[in-house]
């Protein structure tokens, strides 16, 4: 991925778990080219412990995230509980487990519009 000039902001979204909603976002290149690049700040407070850049290219050669005592890499999902407590999940076990709340309520207004 070719770094934008000006990476987007970290952007959290609600997302529904069976028994709870929770905030989430996905560690993602444009998360990692924003926090090493432009120096913006993680949600909940959280730093990135390393991360790696190529200068000419503006790709990311790796970002590491700590979170609720766990690593949390590109493609992972940070989550931040009722509770304040943050975990980590892969992008296969995140789907299995959350639904995004902003697409949720969209397709029930949709349907309500039918």
């Amino acid at each position: 991925m070719t770094a934008p000039e000006n990476p987007p902001a970290v952007q959290v979204h609600p997302y529904r778990e069976i028994d709870a909603n929770v905030e989430a976002f996905r560690v993602t290149e444009g998360v990692a080219l924003s926090v090493l690049l432009q120096e913006s700040v993680l949600p909940w407070g959280m730093v990135h412990v390393s991360g790696g850049w190529h200068p000419i290219r503006r790709t990311v050669n790796y970002f590491t995230v700590v979170a609720g005592g766990q690593r949390a890499h590109i493609g992972d999902w940070i989550i931040r509980r009722p509770d304040g407590s943050l975990e980590v999940r892969s992008s296969d076990a995140f789907s299995r487990q959350f639904e995004d709340c902003d697409a949720l309520l969209a397709a029930r207004k949709e349907a309500s519009h039918e």
